[in-house]
């Protein structure tokens, strides 16, 4: 009976081994995978980090981009404005000068 004992036990123990066996070879391969996704969530995070360089630069570029903009479009304006002014007073002058060529062609004639 002794004998039967002892061959459980040695039983026993090799499954325990093989499970433990086991346990280590899963380990290993969780230990692997842990370690690529840490390398995987550093990549990503240098990556956000060149992002958010890339659109701090293009936030920048833009506020400038947007107030050149406006400082063309208020020189639109203003020359539109001068150009509409320089119109009318060229209209006026034309009329003045028609007028005042109608009254010496009349003085002319008499």
């Amino acid at each position: 009976m002794n004998s039967l004992n002892q061959s459980t036990i040695e039983e026993d123990e090799k499954q325990s081994l093989e499970i433990l066996q086991g346990f280590k070879l899963r380990y290993a391969e969780l230990e692997e995978i842990v370690d690529k996704k840490i390398s995987e969530r550093q990549g990503i995070i240098e990556d956000i980090d060149v992002l958010e360089k890339r659109l701090k630069d293009l936030r920048k570029s833009l506020i400038k981009k947007k107030e050149l903009r406006d400082k063309y479009c208020e020189n639109i304006e203003t020359s539109e404005k001068a150009l509409n002014r320089i119109a009318d007073s060229t209209k006026t002058l034309l009329d003045f000068v028609t007028k005042k060529n109608q009254i010496l062609d009349r003085e002319a004639n008499i």
